[in-house]
């Protein structure tokens, strides 16, 4: 009973207490076993307590299988042994009878099957905790997978919750720490849990993404048809090929030790392809600031001509300007091996403040990372022990890292282990310098609208409530050598108010979109300089003016 999906019916009191207990009995003793043994990182006992966490909510099933996967991705919690063991759950069902899949679909869509149908495969391409996926045609002709939502599920997650949330309790109280609070941990986990059970979320998402790689043309995503479409049915359009985790299992199979040299159905050019899943991934990231946060090799599907797929938006991230900033920070930090850099970037994380010894140890440590990182190819040096290496740093500085950072972080890392197994022979760095170029050269040439001059005054206007805060962080961020005097300059309280200083960004920036108008400036080379140094130039002209 403890391994499978409850009925619709109510639990009774007896099956709440059971289930209750099987929950405790798999995960207290793990757990413990990892409080104690988390202090010693990369020891045997930390392996084995791992491991028995991850197959503690794979026999505990749908629920808790989704909970592990939703650790995966946040090692800032869980830490970076755990959060490591966790991406290696198996999210493998025994598949519903055919005639459950028929009822559920023509209950939802409220039609005949052969109705909606012209065909309609009877053996499912995958089954998982959540649901299945069929292979079908439509009535008019289009080639479609339809996945259907497990029969019970919904009951079986909310009761699931109902125990797990008196669970944190226990597990607080017994393995509890600063980093790791189970009561946080649940909250975070059922408001995820429940919008994935409504599958017009996903449909939403994949109808984002479709839009936002629509001008990218070796980027593909599922369209979705709405018309056959409900919370537990959603229909999509099939997307040929060969999923990630397939060709690694040729090459396994084969045993080729690099793209290369594996034989299928059609080739593939296992660098093209790793700069395809690079440039998609970055531009959802720096560009969009919603990206697939999930790249499971499930979730990725090579197509003729190098093109990738991505599929299934279960997790995805979401930057906000903040964020993203301090993102693309941290990279060309990262890829320009800059340890001072870097440095000022993590301290902006914190709000705590660092003591000249305590940036001289953190100059240290960056620049023997980053050493490592720049010196090796994939796969002996990684992307994913660097990041692992600065979120311990974070947790030993108590520099807090947001979920969208961490989820940015976590994607990033999963670069490496996609290319280790294409077998490229190429630095991490090289294999993600030209994609990170490439964006941040977007993220600056978009053309200027109104719409965009009206949503950064706004956000002018909001930053400079908090005008003494923002200098003194500027001031840290550049660096000793340059000093803000704010007392004797341009800055001066007494000389310039609140409202002048907004006043004059506000005239700043109109002002240069309105000389970008009627100057032939839009489509010159200069422009990016233009629009950086003239609202410079008109800020501190307009200060000079208003302070005379």
């Amino acid at each position: 009973m403890d391994n499978e999906f409850f009925s619709e019916n109510e639990y009774s009191t007896l099956q709440l207490v059971s289930r209750f207990r099987y929950i405790c009995a798999k995960l207290i003793p793990p757990f413990l076993h990892f409080h104690f043994s988390r202090h010693k990182p990369r020891s045997l006992s930390l392996q084995e307590a791992v491991k028995k966490i991850r197959i503690a909510f794979q026999e505990l099933g749908g629920t808790f299988i989704k909970l592990g996967q939703m650790l995966s991705a946040r090692p800032d919690i869980v830490g970076p042994e755990l959060s490591d063991e966790l991406r290696n759950l198996l999210d493998k069902q025994a598949s519903m009878p055919f005639k459950i899949i028929k009822n559920i679909v023509e209950v939802e869509l409220k039609t005949p099957l052969n109705h909606l149908f012209k065909s309609f495969d009877v053996v499912p391409l995958s089954t998982a905790s959540i649901g299945q996926v069929h292979k079908a045609v439509l009535s008019t002709g289009e080639i479609v997978v339809v996945k259907i939502q497990r029969v019970g599920l919904f009951k079986q997650v909310e009761k699931d919750l109902q125990l797990f949330k008196k669970l944190t309790v226990i597990l607080d109280l017994l393995v509890g720490s600063k980093g790791l609070r189970f009561e946080y941990l649940y909250k975070e986990f059922s408001e995820w849990i429940m919008s994935e059970l409504d599958f017009r979320t996903e449909g939403r998402r994949a109808d984002t993404f479709k839009h936002n790689m629509k001008d990218i043309h070796y980027i593909m995503v599922p369209q979705t048809y709405w018309q056959y479409t409900t919370s537990k049915v959603i229909t999509s359009s099939f997307i040929s090929g060969m999923t990630l985790n397939a060709i690694f299992d040729e090459m396994r199979k084969q045993k080729a030790l690099s793209i290369d040299e594996v034989k299928l159905s059609f080739s593939i050019d296992g660098m093209i392809v790793a700069q395809h899943i690079i440039a998609g991934l970055f531009k959802q990231m720096f560009v969009d600031k919603f990206f697939h946060a999930d790249l499971h090799p499930a979730n990725l599907i090579v197509q003729k001509d190098n093109k990738v797929a991505f599929i299934d938006f279960g997790i995805i991230g979401i930057l906000d300007t903040v964020e993203h900033t301090k993102m693309l920070l941290l990279l060309i930090s990262l890829i320009e091996n800059d340890p001072q850099s870097l440095i000022k970037v993590m301290i902006s994380f914190s709000a705590e403040s660092f003591t000249k010894e305590q940036k001289k140890t953190l100059y240290q440590q960056f620049a023997r990372e980053l050493h490592k990182i720049h010196g090796g190819v994939v796969g002996t040096v990684s992307l994913s022990h660097f990041i692992t290496s600065l979120l311990s740093l974070s947790k030993k500085y108590s520099i807090t890292w947001s979920s969208g950072l961490i989820l940015v972080a976590k994607t990033i890392s999963q670069i490496d282990s996609i290319a280790f197994q294409f077998g490229l022979k190429i630095s991490a760095i090289e294999l993600i310098r030209p994609q990170l170029e490439s964006q941040i050269t977007e993220c600056f040439s978009k053309k200027v609208t109104k719409e965009m001059i009206f949503r950064e005054t706004l956000e002018l206007i909001e930053a400079g409530k908090h005008l003494p805060e923002s200098v003194a962080e500027l001031e840290e961020l550049v660096g000793d050598d340059l000093k803000l005097h704010v007392d004797g300059g341009l800055m001066n309280q007494k000389s310039l108010s609140s409202l002048d200083i907004m006043l004059m960004l506000v005239v700043s920036i109109v002002g240069t979109y309105f000389l970008m108008q009627i100057l032939p400036i839009a489509e010159s080379q200069y422009k990016n300089i233009f629009m950086i140094g003239f609202p410079l130039l008109l800020y501190f002209v307009i200060g000079r003016i208003i302070r005379s």
